[in-house]
């Protein structure tokens, strides 16, 4: 069942994330939006980075997904950033694969909260620290 989010509460989080873009709607909800947020390189690298993400919302209030547009795949060092070759890196809004934030433990946190606990704003921050730094004992890709 889609379950996308409000468009009031897409445009809330565009407050703190001033680069946020709906992309499409499906029902009156939003869902799939663009969004860029500032991690680091990755591989041991601390330099900055704007990664431009796609967030699949049709499925926000169970298990969102985290698409990487840019940058490019094969410039990606981050470890918790799976590569488009990866099983489950199709996208279906774009019908291409692309590379995904590895959620980790992030998925079943998430899925195990109350609905009117799960906002967008809360879930793109949660998203940011994982781009902020990298967890080397669960690794998407090698570094």
């Amino acid at each position: 069942m889609f379950l996308g989010l409000p468009k009031e509460d897409v445009l809330a989080a565009r407050k703190e994330y001033t680069q946020l873009n709906i992309v499409s709607f499906k029902n009156n909800d939003v869902d799939l939006i663009a969004v860029t947020i500032t991690g680091i390189r990755g591989g041991k690298d601390q330099s900055p980075v704007k990664y431009r993400l796609l967030v699949d919302l049709d499925r926000f209030y169970d298990r969102p997904v985290v698409w990487v547009v840019d940058p490019p795949d094969e410039t990606i060092r981050h470890v918790n950033i799976w590569p488009h070759d990866f099983a489950d890196c199709h996208c279906q809004k774009l019908n291409k694969n692309l590379p995904n934030i590895c959620l980790g433990t992030l998925k079943d946190d998430w899925a195990a909260q109350p609905q009117q606990n799960k906002t967008l704003l809360g879930f793109l921050n949660k998203i940011k620290s994982i781009l902020s730094k990298e967890n080397f004992k669960s690794p998407a890709r090698r570094s």
